[in-house]
């Protein structure tokens, strides 16, 4: 944390960059524990809840096989039997 708390320019700008560089009305930063508890915060504060919808709708689309089957081919026609090779991702 303390590397990339000193980058100038990091390579993107994530969640944690946007803590370390975020100032109050008063210029004030946050400290390094304050922002080890604002990431501990995302990460687990909404785990609940998203693994309660996912499993919600995963259920129901099962239980539904006719919309199970509407869903299975839109992605067919989204994903293009495509290996998504040409994905890239930030800082690689």
């Amino acid at each position: 944390m303390q590397k990339f708390s000193r980058e100038e320019n990091p390579p993107c700008r994530d969640f944690l960059d946007i803590l370390f560089t975020a100032k109050d009305k008063d210029r004030f930063t946050l400290t390094l524990e304050e922002i080890k508890d604002e990431v501990t915060t995302f990460m687990f504060a909404g785990y609940e809840t998203v693994t309660s919808i996912t499993s919600w709708a995963l259920y129901s689309v099962a239980e539904h096989p006719d919309i199970q089957s509407r869903v299975h081919e839109e992605l067919d026609s989204v994903l293009n039997d495509s290996d998504h090779a040409d994905i890239t991702w930030c800082g690689s």
